[in-house]
């Protein structure tokens, strides 16, 4: 008797233990941190501003505020047709019935092995359509998000679907708050203006970065050497005014100024190479120019008796050549006609002199054995 109830009491204990495990595992989930650390929310969306985005207007112009619970739902009251703001703040948690595992969600984020929101879902549906969306404004660490919709009137449905992944939840615990804001037009297009200014920083900074890696050898010290030594005039007449405007546009822009220095450093590089080019010439046009090379001094006039001694120095050496070569010619026309003799004894002299005349005009397409001018004979 006493060891059942001795089990009994055990069994008790283990359920109350996991019991407690679990609803510890839930606040963990759903505790959102008590102050949110002031630093740049890049993991988001490259457009996401630093802002603190709980409602800091007049609560005139909040209309409604409810709770989404996971998979059910929600309905706003009646609204007027304009534009709106939606804030979703919180957290809430999903267990599955199979695994027995928790998962974490907020409206725009749910939770990877590791209990970060870093993995963005479109579970968030809005009038039947699932809402992709990115916020406007975001917290990722306060789980509080923005967003601008174009109402038509009426009440807005809002549902946040149920991951893929997890099977057919046991428990679900939390919800998430979303209060709708009216927007007026002023504000609207004030918003819609810094959207429009943001996208041209943006493309503002990405043609600088691309400018200056298309024309990074401007880094080279040597390159900028030689441009500035064959482009002097018009580094000093056009690019020196036209880079110096494109840098104070750059550095009087701070909001440009601080996205060039964190994403694309080299573009600073850059201008800082351009303004080296710009010293470069303007030392080239004030130093003096070389002088000219000393031109060598014409040959001296041949004498008379000087220019005769040389050409006949030079009709000696070409008369001295053709002798040589009119000597290998013979030599070979000899023994040419020695050869016809040994294999052809038959032949008479005019069928000699046939073959002989052939072996010259073959040997003539070969090479020129035509005297120098001036030389008759041989």
């Amino acid at each position: 008797m006493w060891f059942l109830l001795f089990l009994l009491g055990a069994g008790l204990g283990v359920v109350a233990i996991k019991t407690l495990v679990e609803a510890a595992e839930r606040q963990r989930l759903l505790a959102p941190p008590e102050k949110p650390p002031a630093r740049l929310l890049t993991s988001t969306a490259a457009h996401v501003t630093t802002t603190d985005i709980a409602p800091k207007t007049d609560h005139a112009k909040v209309l409604c505020q409810i709770a989404i619970t996971p998979a059910q739902e929600a309905f706003t009251s009646p609204l007027p047709p304009g534009v709106l703001t939606l804030i979703f703040s919180g957290t809430c948690a999903m267990k599955e019935s199979i695994r027995h595992q928790w998962h974490g969600v907020d409206a725009c984020f749910r939770s990877d092995d590791d209990d970060n929101y870093l993995k963005r879902h479109s579970f968030l549906v809005i009038d039947g359509k699932e809402f992709r969306q990115d916020p406007l404004e975001s917290d990722r660490a306060a789980h509080r998000y923005t967003f601008t919709y174009h109402s038509k009137g009426g009440r807005i449905g809002v549902l946040l679907k149920r991951p893929h992944d997890i099977y057919t939840p046991a428990v679900t615990i939390g919800s998430i708050d979303l209060a709708v804001v009216w927007q007026s037009a002023g504000e609207g297009s004030q918003k819609a203006e810094e959207r429009k200014r943001e996208k041209e920083r943006i493309r503002k900074a990405l043609e600088l970065a691309t400018t200056a890696y298309l024309e990074s050898n401007s880094l080279n010290e040597q390159f900028r050497e030689n441009y500035a030594a064959k482009h002097t005039a018009k580094i000093l007449n056009t690019f020196r005014d036209q880079w110096r405007q494109e840098y104070l546009e750059l550095i009087t822009d701070e909001p440009l100024f601080t996205l060039v220095q964190a994403e694309h450093p080299h573009v600073l590089e850059f201008f800082e190479a351009r303004f080296k080019l710009i010293q470069i010439a303007q030392r080239l046009a004030v130093e003096p120019d070389p002088e000219p090379p000393v031109p060598e001094p014409p040959p001296p006039r041949k004498t008379p008796n000087e220019k005769r001694d040389a050409d006949l120095s030079w009709f000696k050496v070409l008369t001295q050549d053709y002798r040589q070569r009119a000597l290998v010619r013979l030599t070979e026309e000899q023994e040419f006609l020695d050869e016809l003799h040994r294999k052809f004894p038959n032949l008479n002299d005019q069928e000699l002199r046939q073959e002989l005349q052939k072996f010259r005009d073959e040997a003539l397409n070969d090479r020129n054995d035509g005297p120098p001018p001036g030389i008759k004979g041989l």
